[in-house]
């Protein structure tokens, strides 16, 4: 699609009386004598401007900006040095706001513009308001040719044209009216009764505002497609301006060259390549070392078909000669894209040339910012890829894909991108060309899609030694979409794909965490356990250790064993030897039955408590409990609940193992506590921190049945009583026939039973099973066997 724009948004052509005025000021440049020192100001053969151009031109763009600021802090704020130094610090900030990204730019512009409009409002009659002013338009004319540049690459209906081609178009015309004011100045100079110095100098920058207003019409084309009417016009504009300031001009004079290289440019750009070339050959032959003419032959030269001699003005390579110009740089990339493009036209390979346009991609943006590496993707945007298209380097094709998402179209810049990744063999494209795939995908809203390249890329090329990295990446994009079971099983594929890779243990971080988060301690152990042991630092073994004693200590103590040995087993199968040995340790004297300890030596645990604890468990006297750590604090409910197992098994170790119970569980009021008094022969004690407990949590059934349990196996007569009683309430406080009900009835039954009263729990036994008969065939025997048994 052609973008059209009616004339009357483009800006004329230099008019007749503008061309009149400055041809007549460059006539009169001949009969001025050339001062032996320049006038204040004149900022042409300035030691400063010249250091501040080297540095610029060899990318130290901050120093030239600390040189300039320090100089203008010094400076009086009124005077020449002042203007002067401002001047450079602006060219300098320029430079860096075109080496930066676009997201900078507007508090850059504004910074720099602020900063001359500031000084020009207080010194309104400086010697120096026309170049502050010029450099103002300087300024905004390189933000312009940027808005320009990201408009080129985007769709011909894009709001952002009109916007670039108006601020374009308002530059050049702020141009036009600068210029005015220069002539009219040059006329009142001219009106003094002595020859004014300041005439050569204004006319010397009417000339350059005149050529750099000529740069931006010429931009103004870029706008629109080459064989368009209107990019055609305005090379026409800009070559008729060009021809008719240089026929005004003597040979040497400033300024001259690079009008040579605007109309050079101008008549390429209208398809003149023989008068563009014969143009420019002056310069080739005497000024081939500025930048500027070197690219622009290249170009002609390439336009020519001449890829020969583009070749030998480009030689030697400078790929690693970070001075080289950017335009030159420009050209080369050009040649490589030209080269990839032509069977015959070099003698190296295809996927060469191909990679040489990706590194020349790259190294335009290092050496000259993002403004030239925009620059540079749109050369490259225009590469044909209808034979090959998937055997360009992955930076090409990714530059092709942001063109689309440029145009709004991020979906079918994802799916370009993900055909091409799924298509290449090199694993390294693969991965890079996925990366920019999954990002375009976001960018449309689809993270699902996002997340499959990456993890397809990934298992694809899983030897790749960022693969891993990948697929744990598409794991991040789903964490917020994917139900934690199906991140959990994602994060499993990536650990067991890639076992001793440093994602794995990422990997297994995330799904521990995803498992506390549920409160599955038991997974979230077992989780924290199954890591690579090179994997398995300080912080991730004491981590797996506490989740292993959270899991056990919440488990039925009869269950405990089993859980425990098989913590012990995990870190075993993990190839953690020396932690299985000191970590099992820990384990099995927390939570193991005591035919597990026998065998054990007190020595190889490290904790004084853990030793007195274990030397209690293999019948030790009790003594008085060493000092606790922290950590031992909080294993000390645990250590009780494995007394009280013991204790349990072992009647006659009871009394010995109660006085270690209360040492454990401290003076708060607990079922620990009641079990560890009443093994003392206390149970009235026992009984009353039950009723306690009971009393401040009325409506805990299962604190009821625990205490009421507790009780029930007590050796004491009151105590048992004391049990039925609490089971006899609990039952009627459950709805009548549920399990929990028919359990707290069997419960009751049983104690009366072994307090002897045989008789009541038959008759008791008996109405259950009469005015609630339970369904569980297993029950309703439990209580026939209270019923018939003496």
């Amino acid at each position: 699609m052609i973008f059209n724009h009616s004339s009357r948004w483009l800006p004329r052509p230099l008019g007749d009386k503008c061309l009149a005025i400055v041809l007549t000021l460059m006539l009169h440049c001949h009969s001025i004598a050339v001062a032996g020192d320049r006038p204040v100001r004149r900022l042409t053969d300035s030691a400063d401007a010249d250091l501040i151009t080297e540095l610029l031109a060899t990318g130290m763009v901050d120093t030239a900006i600390k040189i300039c600021e320090r100089y203008t802090t010094d400076s009086q704020t009124d005077s020449d040095d002042k203007a002067r130094w401002l001047i450079q610090w602006s060219r300098a900030k320029v430079a860096a706001m075109l080496r930066d990204r676009p997201a900078a730019e507007q508090s850059q512009l504004e910074e720099t513009t602020l900063a001359i409009d500031a000084f020009i409002a207080n010194n309104p009659a400086h010697p120096r308001l026309f170049w502050l002013n010029f450099q103002r338009l300087l300024v905004e004319l390189a933000a312009a040719k940027r808005a320009v540049l990201i408009a080129m690459v985007r769709s011909p209906d894009d709001p952002d044209r009109d916007k670039a081609l108006t601020r374009i178009v308002r530059v050049a015309g702020a141009m036009r009216e600068l210029s005015k004011s220069i002539e009219d100045q040059i006329a009142i100079e001219r009106t003094k009764s002595t020859d004014s110095v300041a005439v050569q100098d204004l006319v010397s920058l009417a000339v350059i505002v005149a050529t750099k207003r000529i740069d931006a019409v010429m931009v103004r084309g870029d706008l629109f497609e080459e064989s368009s009417n209107d990019y055609i016009s305005a090379a026409n504009d800009s070559m008729n301006a060009s021809r008719a300031l240089l026929s005004s001009m003597r040979s040497g004079a400033e300024g001259r060259d690079d009008l040579v290289r605007q109309l050079s440019e101008s008549l390429r750009r209208t398809g003149d390549l023989e008068q563009a070339y014969v143009t420019l050959a002056p310069l080739v032959k005497t000024d081939l070392r500025n930048d500027e003419t070197l690219a622009l032959a290249t170009r002609i030269a390439i336009d020519r078909g001449d890829l020969a001699t583009a070749e030998s003005l480009l030689q030697p390579s400078v790929e690693l000669d970070s001075s080289s110009g950017v335009e030159s740089d420009l050209m080369r990339l050009q040649l490589a894209i030209v080269l990839a493009k032509s069977d015959k036209a070099s003698t190296k390979q295809p996927k060469q040339l191909q990679r040489e346009i990706g590194d020349w991609i790259d190294r335009i943006g290092k050496r000259h910012g993002d403004y030239a590496r925009r620059r540079a993707e749109k050369f490259v945007l225009g590469t044909s890829t209808a034979s090959s298209p998937l055997g360009l380097d992955p930076r090409v094709i990714i530059a092709q894909a942001a063109s689309r998402m440029r145009d709004g179209h991020a979906d079918q810049a994802a799916q370009f991108l993900a055909s091409a990744a799924r298509a290449t063999t090199d694993p390294a494209a693969a991965i890079q060309l996925s990366i920019a795939g999954a990002a375009a995908f976001r960018k449309a809203n689809d993270i699902k899609n996002a997340a499959s390249l990456l993890r397809e890329i990934s298992l694809t090329h899983f030897t790749n030694q960022d693969a891993a990295k990948l697929h744990l990446q598409s794991a991040l994009l789903l964490a917020d979409t994917s139900s934690p079971e199906s991140l959990i099983e994602h994060l499993q594929e990536c650990k067991s794909t890639w076992p001793v890779d440093a994602s794995s243990a990422t990997a297994t971080d995330w799904i521990v965490r995803l498992h506390e988060a549920r409160q599955e301690w038991e997974s979230a152990a077992r989780a924290a356990s199954s890591g690579n042991a090179q994997w398995m630092t300080p912080e991730r073994i004491a981590t797996a250790v506490d989740l292993w004693i959270k899991a056990i200590s919440l488990c039925p103590i009869s269950e405990r064993d089993g859980l425990a040995n098989q913590a012990s087993e995990s870190f075993a199968i993990a190839g953690l030897s020396e932690l299985s040995r000191t970590e099992a340790l820990r384990l099995t004297t927390l939570f193991r039955d005591r035919s597990a300890i026998s065998g054990l030596e007190g020595q190889q645990l490290a904790s004084p408590w853990m030793r007195w604890l274990l030397g209690i468990r293999q019948g030790a006297a009790v003594t008085e409990m060493p000092a606790t750590s922290e950590a031992d604090r909080q294993l000390a409910h645990a250590a009780a609940d494995r007394l009280i197992g013991d204790g349990e098994v072992s009647k006659l170790n009871q009394a010995r193992l109660a006085q270690a119970i209360v040492m454990l569980v401290g003076q708060e009021p607990s079922l620990r506590m009641a079990q560890g008094v009443g093994w003392t022969g206390d149970w009235k004690r026992s009984e009353a921190i039950i009723e306690e407990l009971i009393t401040k949590h009325p409506a805990d059934s299962e604190l009821a049945k625990e205490a009421a349990g507790l009780l029930s196996r007590a050796d004491d007569a009151t105590a048992k009583r004391a049990g039925l009683r609490l089971w006899i309430t609990l039952s009627s406080q459950l709805p009548q026939g549920s399990a929990q009900w028919h359990q707290a009835k069997l419960s009751a039954i049983e104690t009366m039973r072994s307090l002897g009263d045989i008789e009541e729990a038959k008759k008791l036994a008996s109405y259950v099973l009469l005015t609630q008969p339970p369904a569980d065939p297993a029950i309703i025997a439990r209580y026939r066997l209270a019923m018939g048994s003496n």
